[in-house]
């Protein structure tokens, strides 16, 4: 689904970020070509018995290859906790979390579609071998400071 999006401030090509509009970065990247695809976000714990080092290890080089082959799979990122950090004034979350999973898709049928397939249940299978605990989110991006071009 292509479209137009509601844009939080004003934007045209003469009314550029120095005079309170948006810049043409903003624009192409985000607001005028960006389809309204899914995404999911998933929380990963690794299995008991595993190191994080093991949990990453094969997360990399052998479910990450598997991926390649879902249909309809348009982007995945992988984020591997490094450190932790917290802060004095807000609690920290009681949940041991090994990494972060990010997939896209074009929308909702095509998310349904991929999971039918039996490229994702193979997926689906080798996470069961190293993924101990997972939280699935369907999440909408709010991109406030887009990537540079």
């Amino acid at each position: 689904m292509q479209g137009v999006r509601n844009q939080p401030v004003p934007f045209s090509h003469q009314n550029p970020v120095g005079s309170g509009g948006l810049g043409c970065r903003y624009c192409h990247a985000t607001v005028e070509t960006a389809a309204a695809m899914i995404k999911t976000l998933s929380l990963l714990t690794r299995k008991e018995g595993l190191s994080h080092e093991e949990f990453i290890r094969h997360w990399v080089e052998v479910h990450a290859p598997l991926a390649h082959a879902v249909p309809g799979l348009r982007r995945y990122v992988q984020s591997h906790i490094r450190a932790e950090p917290t802060r004095p004034d807000i609690a920290t979350s009681e949940s041991a979390v090994d990494g972060s999973a990010e997939l896209w898709f074009d929308d909702r049928t095509a998310l349904e579609r991929a999971h039918a397939s039996p490229e994702a249940r193979r997926l689906f299978a080798d996470g069961a071998l190293f993924i101990g605990r997972i939280k699935t989110f369907i999440v909408e991006e709010k991109v406030i400071i887009p990537p540079p071009p």
